[in-house]
């Protein structure tokens, strides 16, 4: 029930499932499910900003998997603390964390999560300015999410794909591939998905000078952090709509990164 509850973007009554599942876990001796519930609790409050919760969080989870050997729930442990560690900006240790992960799920033959850490490690290749490097890790993970058909995967790799470019300063190409990542976060219902693909959606508008069309996809995105519970984001859409206003009074403003 909680997993569901993400999906749809209800973080607030999602913790409160997983929070019960701990509950019982830990009174029933379950160590796989304490495990299971610290890590989507972490992954709860890496939504909402709240990192270094988030890294307690996983950390205990890692440790209850290293001391039960159970090497599928490392792999996730690492990755999951490679992308707190990349939103931190500590590139090296993210990317140490990710390549770890991957090397387990290579030898374990866990196709889907391999994707996940291409695409997290091409992300990390862009942060460093490397972007060659990034596309390939980036395409690698497409290819396989393809194969299986992961349309949700899909959706990540063709937006990153998008940031690429959109680096770049392949405005066109970059839109197209947002489009793409739109139209299948649309179809699975992923709501942080659509609000950060509207968020570089409105960057591009923005650096065509196109600022009402900036303004439909900043805004659109906002309502929908909002709707999901992601405050530091919401912040981050209301500064970029509150350059705009001052732009239309003749200040200049900064374009921001994506979140």
């Amino acid at each position: 029930m909680g997993l569901l509850l993400q999906v749809r973007g209800d973080l607030a009554n999602a913790e409160q499932m997983h929070r019960k599942a701990l509950e019982i876990t830990r009174m029933r001796g379950d160590q796989q499910g304490v495990a299971g519930a610290y890590s989507n609790i972490g992954s709860i409050l890496k939504a909402r900003g709240d990192l270094p919760k988030a890294e307690v969080m996983l950390r205990k989870a890692l440790a209850i998997e290293e001391k039960n050997g159970r090497m599928r729930g490392i792999a996730n442990q690492y990755c999951n603390l490679g992308l707190i560690s990349r939103r931190l900006g500590d590139l090296t240790r993210a990317e140490d964390m990710l390549r770890r992960a991957l090397a387990i799920d290579e030898k374990l033959g866990r196709f889907e999560s391999m994707a996940n850490q291409y695409g997290n490690i091409g992300l990390v290749l862009k942060a460093r300015g490397n972007l060659d490097d990034a596309e390939v890790m980036l395409r690698k993970a497409l290819a396989i999410n393809e194969n299986l058909g992961r349309l949700e995967g899909m959706a990540s790799d063709y937006g990153n794909l998008g940031l690429i470019f959109q680096a770049r300063g392949q405005l066109a190409e970059a839109e197209r591939m947002h489009l793409t990542s739109l139209a299948m976060e649309e179809q699975v219902g992923r709501l942080e998905g659509m609000a950060r693909t509207h968020h570089s959606l409105g960057q591009i508008a923005h650096s065509r000078h196109e600022q009402q069309r900036a303004r439909e996809h900043w805004t659109r995105a906002r309502d929908l952090f909002a709707q999901i519970g992601m405050p530091m984001d919401v912040r981050i859409m209301d500064g970029l709509l509150a350059e705009l206003g001052e732009e239309r009074h003749g200040h200049a403003g900064s374009d921001a990164g994506r979140a």
